[in-house]
Order: C-alpha cells, then structure tokens, then sequence
C-alpha cells in the first residue's frame, strides 16, 4: 500500500473518530419528563441530555432516571454540549409511547381482586344449591338463605389497587 494510500486511510479514520460518541459518566442533577430530557453534572459542568432517540419525540421507550443517580452518556456534537442518556444505575419511571394507557396492571393484586370476585360468586352458588323452596312462602325463604351473602358488600376496585404507575404505556 503507498503512502499516499495509509495517510488517506489515517485521514478518513480520524474523521469518523470526531463524528463518534466519546461516553462519559455523568450524575443526574434534574429530570425534565415533559420534553424527555435531563440535566447531568460532567466534571462540575452541567449539560442537557435526551432521554430517547429523536429529540422532541414523546413516543417510543424512555427511561426517567433517578436524580443523584449514576447515567452513561454520550456526546452527540463536537462542541461537548449536547449529551444522549445511554445507561442508568437508577430508574424511577418507565414510559412506553407517551404513557396514555396509564400503568401496567400488578399481577398478584389483579388475582387478588378477582379472586375475591370469584368467592363471592361461589358463596352465592353455595345459597341456591342448598336453598330449598317453601311452598306458598313467597320466597321467604330464599331471602334467609341469600341474607347472610347480601350483607357481604364488594368493594369496587380502582386503577390504583391494581396499577404500577411507574411502567406507564
């Protein structure tokens, strides 16, 4: 290979090298959700960081870390300035496409809930199956045997009682 050739090759690689992220630890000192962004501390100078690809964009998978908390960034300008979150250490919430559909639903307190439901529709099965009925008592004594699972009220349940609202889709 000639000379002419490897400095050309040096040159294209020093090139791509400037246009390369350099990574750099930095602490997140805020955390902006509304524009999906953050404000990090690198060597006691702050910066802006995005939180997701494109800026300005609220869709997609964004990542709100913990304020104090250790972030991966990477440069995304030549001049230092304008930094792109790459890693966490500590996440506070979890946003999938702008976070509309409100939480992801807790499993174990969803069974709970419908387990009570379930229950209750099977006491009441255990009043009809065993209820016999009187003649002529114009169901008399079927208000006796439903009474004591009547009195038993279901509470309605709520989006919170069932909801984690730091995974929001």
């Amino acid at each position: 290979m000639s000379a002419k050739k490897k400095a050309e090759i040096l040159e294209k690689l020093r090139d791509l090298s400037r246009t390369l992220p350099v990574l750099v630890p930095a602490v997140v000192k805020a955390v902006h959700e509304s524009d999906s962004t953050c404000t990090i501390e690198i060597d006691e100078l702050e910066f802006k960081a995005r939180l997701n690809a494109a800026e300005g964009s609220e869709k997609g998978f964004i990542l709100l870390p913990e304020v104090g908390s250790w972030i991966l960034a990477g440069r995304l300008d030549e001049t230092g300035d304008y930094y792109q979150v790459l890693a966490f250490t500590s996440v506070t919430k979890i946003t999938l496409n702008k976070g509309q559909n409100g939480g992801l639903v807790i499993v174990s307190d969803l069974v709970s809930r419908l387990n009570k439901i379930e229950q209750d529709i099977n006491s009441l099965k255990q009043v009809f199956s065993t209820w016999t009925p009187v003649t002529q008592d114009g169901g008399a004594a079927l208000k006796v045997a439903s009474a004591t699972w009547m009195a038993q009220q279901l509470t309605q349940t709520t989006a919170s009682d069932i909801e984690d609202d730091k995974i929001v889709h």
